[in-house]
């Protein structure tokens, strides 16, 4: 075989560093996001009441569906537009492709924020969860599909823009850290917390975060790029249309078993099953960090035709994993988890616990 000039080998072995540094910022956010909703749960289970609890959850569920909604497929479009335009050196094409996109998503956020905030809120509280505190907070759960909106569409820029570090914080890493901080804040300085704090500790992370990645994003990218005129919404759309309804009927199936929940169900079983479906997340910790790890490596050993090392690379770790998951010592390790966070019969959720327990 022939070995590529020095050149090739190094723009290859760069652009394999790139990845493998990318996939690893992207396992640690996916980590951090995983314990930090685990320390979400748990302050939320101290400070709220159950019926409390169970709103923000469906809250949480309305703006991620809402924020997928006005996006119309923008957040994956842009990875598209921008790193295609890039890697053809088309820079005002870029340009044009990004204030289209968010001319998209700002009428987007708008319509469906507004829709929600004038009539689609209150519908949905009193006719599927039946939920005086849905209803009452309507005009919050309009913030928060903007913001989330916006935090979405900066995470998939940076990736467009293949700065994979700042793709990886922004996802939700660093959204996630800061809501437990205003929380935490909360518990150790007030005691307690009604929804509408709770709520608003989470507008304020979304709000801090939209406006370090529209700068940063400015600071890192927009400003090297040429100063054109125009846009290219006909192509935006063509090319977000698709990409909307696949990525938002697998969210809407995604998130089809909360809304189930609580529309035959009170509130106060929505917060013990979110509580609990939060932790089961927990469990899937180890598998998330490995598919993030892996894919540079198998790209790479592909090419090679090295074929017994794919093998073994594609099934030793996934064998570890399950071993580690299936061992007592973790079975354990979890139950102890559960023990500081749930083991209080002075909590509301303590039910939960006797179903672990089971």
């Amino acid at each position: 075989m022939v070995n590529p000039p020095i050149g090739q080998r190094k723009t290859r072995r760069s652009l394999g560093e790139r990845l493998l540094s990318g996939s690893v910022w992207m396992a640690g956010s996916r980590g951090i996001q995983a314990l930090c909703g685990l320390l979400l749960s748990m302050l939320l289970a101290r400070m709220l009441s159950p019926g409390e609890m169970g709103v923000y959850f469906v809250l949480a569920s309305i703006a991620l569906l809402g924020s997928t909604l006005a996006q119309f497929g923008t957040h994956q479009a842009i990875v598209k537009l921008i790193a295609g335009g890039l890697a053809l050196k088309d820079e005002a094409g870029v340009v044009r492709s990004i204030r289209s996109i968010v001319i998209v998503a700002v009428i987007g956020s708008a319509v469906v924020a507004g829709g929600y905030w004038v009539g689609a809120g209150e519908l949905l509280a009193k006719h599927v969860f039946q939920s005086q505190g849905v209803a009452l907070t309507v005009g919050v759960t309009a913030v928060w599909i903007v913001l989330r909106s916006a935090q979405m569409l900066i995470s998939k820029a940076f990736r467009g823009f293949q700065n994979l570090k700042l793709a990886a914080v922004y996802e939700g890493a660093q959204t996630q850290l800061l809501n437990v901080v205003a929380l935490a804040f909360l518990m150790i300085f007030v005691g307690h917390a009604t929804l509408t704090q709770a709520v608003g500790a989470t507008l304020i992370a979304l709000a801090i975060t939209v406006l370090t990645g529209v700068w940063l994003i400015w600071k890192y990218h927009w400003s090297k790029l040429p100063a054109v005129s125009g846009v290219a919404l006909g192509k935006t759309v063509r090319l977000s249309a698709p990409l909307f309804v696949s990525s938002f009927s697998l969210l809407a199936v995604g998130e089809m078993h909360l809304w189930l929940l609580g529309g035959m169900s009170t509130v106060e079983q929505v917060a013990i099953y979110g509580a609990g479906f939060r932790l089961m997340k927990l469990v899937q910790l180890p598998l998330t960090l490995i598919n993030h790890v892996i894919p540079p490596s198998v790209a790479e050993l592909f090419a090679q035709g090295e074929k017994d090392k794919l093998e073994r690379l594609m099934r030793l770790p996934y064998q570890h994993v399950y071993y580690l998951c299936s061992c007592s010592f973790f079975q354990k390790m979890y139950s102890a988890l559960f023990t500081v966070i749930f083991f209080d019969p002075g909590l509301w959720c303590f039910p939960f616990w006797q179903l672990v327990k089971l």
